[in-house]
């Protein structure tokens, strides 16, 4: 569907096939690729206004009405004798992306607040998304500079990366849910996270069962490992600040040899900041990563948008030869093929 950027109405149904998966992870900014017949019969005769870059949305929906991707129309590109244009789109994290930070100083203000102006500056002559920031109770300083040319989206990715610093995530979601006439961003802020945290979750994926596949990928490469962590701030030379050091001590006595990691963070001018940043950084990264990549189709229990969403807690259920768990996982992002009717749930393990 074609949706105005402003109002969200829908202004049309395009018959567009989709050239890959569609993606979507907290945080991230994802892009899709659509390709439009112009001589179908179900084409809208002005689909060239239609497919207008930075005008309009679109917004894939499944069967049921479950959105299932949304994203702004950022190019287009036209094929004079196959009578197809190709659209390409990126979700609507890019937008703020797009958008600059003016000079704002906070003292002690909560962080869900903090994150929720960096977001409002896109909505004047910008897109109208809906904020969803509960208060946090972690109070953050901060201080920007219109010098500084980091856009809204950096802001928002380094207050995150802080120890207890909040989650965040864009969806693109029915202004009425039964009407189903217009669509709206809603960026939801939360801490320690978004999504429903439970002990006994109940959307269950199992192996055999509704999974086609499962794999469990441990990463270990740059910028996903690291035992010793430093973050920098704004400067240069003697007068850029650096955190203390932030060493996994316990891995390096077990043998394991130290790897680096550097991060800058141009707004922090502080050392405390600064430490926590990169305390932030050490947790995330002493451990490497692990990622669980799940495929089912797209109508098998648990359903995307019905029984789990962004943020959920999951349960996964494995039991082959070369995999056997039994444990609470998180949804962190998915993947879905229109065209072969799967989904892949991006998770990310709770705990030991």
């Amino acid at each position: 569907m074609a949706c105005d950027i402003q109002t969200g109405q829908i202004h049309a149904e395009l018959p567009l096939a989709s050239g890959d998966s569609f993606e979507r992870a907290m945080q991230t900014i994802s892009t899709a690729n659509f390709s439009l017949p112009v001589y179908d019969p179900a084409c809208p005769k002005d689909w060239e206004a239609l497919t207008a870059p930075w005008r309009f949305w679109i917004v894939a929906v499944l069967d049921d009405g479950t959105i299932a991707w949304g994203g702004i129309i950022t190019g287009r590109s036209r094929d004079a004798t196959s009578g197809v244009v190709s659209i390409s789109c990126s979700s609507p994290e890019d937008y703020l992306d797009r958008r600059y930070t003016p000079a704002k100083r906070f003292d002690q203000v909560d962080q869900s607040d903090i994150a929720a102006w960096l977001v409002r500056q896109a909505i004047p002559d910008g897109v109208p998304f809906l904020v969803d920031a509960p208060r946090s109770g972690v109070k953050r300083d901060r201080e920007y500079n219109d010098d500084d040319a980091a856009t809204l989206y950096k802001r928002l990715s380094d207050l995150s990366g802080v120890i207890g610093g909040p989650e965040w995530h864009i969806s693109i979601e029915w202004q009425d849910r039964q009407k189903q006439s217009a669509i709206i961003p809603v960026f939801k802020c939360g801490t320690p996270r978004i999504g429903i945290a439970t002990d006994s979750p109940q959307a269950v994926f199992e192996l055999p069962g509704g999974l086609i596949e499962a794999t469990l990928e441990e990463r270990f490469g740059e910028s996903e490992y690291a035992t010793h962590v430093v973050a920098a701030g704004g400067g240069e030379g003697e007068d850029r600040p650096l955190s203390s050091p932030m060493i996994d001590a316990a891995r390096e006595n077990a043998g394991y040899p130290r790897v680096e990691v550097r991060k800058t963070f141009d707004s922090v001018t502080q050392k405390p900041t600064l430490d926590t940043h990169a305390k932030g950084l050490l947790a995330a990264l002493s451990g490497g990563v692990q990622v669980f990549t799940l495929t089912q189709k797209l109508d098998e229990y648990p359903r995307l948008g019905v029984d789990w969403h962004m943020g959920d807690d999951v349960r996964l259920v494995i039991d082959t030869d070369s995999l056997k768990i039994d444990r609470k996982i998180r949804v962190v992002g998915w993947s879905l093929d229109p065209a072969k009717e799967l989904v892949k749930p991006y998770v990310a393990q709770i705990g030991g």
